[in-house]
């Protein structure tokens, strides 16, 4: 029924045209088979008609040619005034997404760009400049590597700061209508630009010679009207279009080239598509708008959208038009979002506001608030008590933010071989050794290197209902870290984990004293844990502790053999073990000394070295340390 309105239509405006041929040929007799029809004195007085109907456009001569005509590269108009900028300014033509843009902004196809052929009334369509390389589509690149809209060459004004838009050579091709005025370079104006006591031309061209200022001609816009049960086509939304749905792929008819101003019958159809980040206006996000009896029916526009909110540590709801709508997509203005602190996380700072709402320019009216994760909580049953080499065993969760550092092997096989401390939800802290080969002396590769989270059990591969393993995005040591040559003096580093993890009661952070306010002396029990040898001299199983008594780096020193003193470096302190305790071993690299500190774990240490010969001291990298910190 559509496709018969339509040829209806088509049908009614073509039949007055092809009565008038046939009068033509009927009165004049003289009329050859290969004449030009058009050129008979009867088919222009036709054209020439006092007034223009609603579906027609008016020439600068008086001629009427179809409105679909206007500004569609080919001159219609006996005195080209239908193919000019004041004419597709008039008309309000804006070319669709596949179209070309003339330089005085008339729309052909997009395929006919520099195809050897003028299909611009100017010519403009055949000014082959390179494809610049670092310009987006769509824009011209100046000589000194600007950007700027394609369609702003040759048009009078200087858009490029080294004005190589406006040049002879630039220009110089373009071909002007009849009715518009040519700068001296080439550029094409209205002719009303001629002498009208302004310039226009760059180079003053359009001001030459005139012996006095004349008025500026403003051609009245033509405001098209909707015609009985038909409409015609609005403007394309700012931030997105709209294509004909009755047409398909290579569709020619004029109605199909999907531009503002011209006349489509009854029951049209227009689907919208809205750039990146916009949506529909209407709030049921219909694509669609209809011509219905002369009015387009749910008129549409592109409205600028929130961006989604996420956060790992928060619980959002968002509700738009009284129905929940997810979070993690972009929404619309007027939605409203409410957020809390998960369980594990805690808000530190007072806010001023309760909810959020989405703004009409895209914005959200606050910014979320921040949830801290909380840190060195332990769940263990028992108080912690010795570990590892002679350690005690624990309980999952008494350790939430210990981690394992796994290698891949020569078997091609995840392997522990260090640990280290959680202190955000996605940065480890460890020991520089735990991090560089000591073979080449340079970084590791972090694609070859794993983050146990979370677990329990040494092993890789065994399936843990609270644990996780996370890849690496980047590691970090001290730049002066010289490892054995220095005697692992700096011997720290930092894990950034590829993503940031969930906090729970079996992943957790431990606390940092990042404003140094608390102070240790010694003698203050310290807390390790890991998967390192035990008495067997084989890495644990399953993750042991032990305590230790803290020692500062002059009690350290004067603990240790003469021999052995040069080895406490200035940034280290010493973990001395009870009388038969647990010790740190092999695999215990990397780990953090804990203190607790109005029942919370605060991360003071990394494990780092031992002196063989002196078997109950451990060596700790020291985070108190000034240099640790800069």
């Amino acid at each position: 029924a559509a496709d018969e309105t339509r040829a209806a239509v088509m049908f009614a405006s073509l039949s007055i045209y092809i009565i008038v041929l046939f009068a033509l040929a009927f009165l004049n007799p003289f009329l050859a088979a290969g004449s030009n029809t058009t050129s008979h004195p009867l088919y222009h007085r036709f054209r020439r008609q006092s007034s223009c109907s609603q579906l027609q456009y008016r020439c600068a001569n008086g001629d009427c040619i179809p409105s679909y005509s206007v500004c569609d590269g080919s001159k219609e108009c006996s005195d080209g005034s239908d193919e000019t900028r004041a004419a597709c300014t008039a008309t309000k033509i804006r070319c669709p997404m596949l179209a070309f843009e003339c330089a005085y902004g008339a729309c052909i196809d997009r395929e006919q760009k520099c195809d050897g052929k003028e299909d611009c009334a100017d010519g403009s369509d055949e000014i082959c400049t390179q494809p610049s390389t670092s310009c987006p589509e769509r824009t011209f690149q100046c000589s000194n590597g600007e950007c700027i809209n394609q369609y702003s060459i040759c048009d009078g004004v200087i858009d490029c700061t080294d004005k190589s838009d406006e040049t002879r050579n630039l220009c110089k091709n373009l071909k002007c209508a009849a009715s518009s005025f040519q700068c001296e370079y080439g550029a094409c104006l209205e002719m009303s630009a001629r002498c009208n006591n302004k310039q226009e031309c760059h180079d003053g061209s359009d001001e030459a010679g005139c012996p006095t200022p004349k008025p500026t001609f403003t051609e009245q816009p033509l405001n098209p009207v909707n015609v009985g049960n038909s409409c015609i086509l609005p403007q394309h939304p700012q931030n997105g279009f709209y294509v004909s749905s009755q047409c398909g792929a290579g569709d020619s008819r004029t109605a199909c080239r999907n531009i503002p101003g011209t006349p489509v019958p009854d029951n049209w159809l227009l689907k919208y598509t809205c750039n990146a980040n916009f949506d529909i206006s209407s709030t049921e996000s219909n694509e669609y708008s209809v011509c219905s009896k002369g009015e387009w029916k749910n008129p549409l526009d592109c409205i600028k959208l929130c961006p989604p909110l996420e956060a790992i540590s928060m619980k959002i709801d968002c509700e738009y038009d009284g129905r929940e709508v997810p979070c993690t997509k972009r929404m619309k203005p007027n939605t409203t979002a409410s957020a809390s602190c998960k369980q594990h996380y805690r808000e530190i700072y007072l806010r001023q506001y309760s909810n959020l709402t989405c703004l009409e320019n895209g914005d959200w009216s606050h910014r979320l608030f921040y949830c801290a994760p909380d840190c060195g909580v332990s769940i263990g049953v028992t108080i912690l008590t010795p570990l590892i080499y002679h350690g005690s065993t624990t309980h999952q969760g008494e350790f939430p933010w210990l981690v394992g550092l796994y290698y891949m092997n020569d078997e091609r096989k995840w392997e522990q071989r260090c640990s280290g401390t959680l202190i955000t939800p996605h940065i480890v802290l460890t020991a520089a050794h735990c991090l560089v080969d000591e073979t080449t002396g340079s970084l590791r590769d972090p694609e070859n290197m794993k983050v146990g989270l979370g677990k329990y059990y040494r092993d890789y591969y065994k399936l843990e209902n609270y644990s996780a393993i996370v890849g690496v995005r980047e590691i970090v040591v001290p730049r002066f870290y010289s490892g054995r040559a220095a005697f692992f003096a700096l011997d720290i580093g930092l894990i950034d984990l590829k993503t940031s993890i969930q906090v729970t009661a079996y992943i957790m952070p431990a606390c940092v004293d990042w404003q140094a306010t608390i102070t240790i002396n010694t003698g203050t029990t310290g807390y390790v844990a890991g998967w390192g040898a035990t008495q067997n001299e084989a890495p644990s199983p399953t993750v042991l502790t032990t305590n230790l008594t803290y020692l500062d780096n002059g009690e350290c020193i004067r603990s240790v053999r003469n021999a052995f003193q040069k080895l406490v470096t200035h940034d280290k302190f010493c973990g001395k073990s009870v009388e038969n305790g647990g010790q740190v071993a092999s695999g215990d690299s990397g780990g953090g000394l804990t203190i607790v500190e109005k029942g919370l774990h605060f991360v003071y240490g990394v494990v780092s070295t031992k002196i063989t010969q002196e078997t109950t001291i451990s060596l700790f990298t020291d985070l108190s340390n000034i240099g640790h910190r800069s």
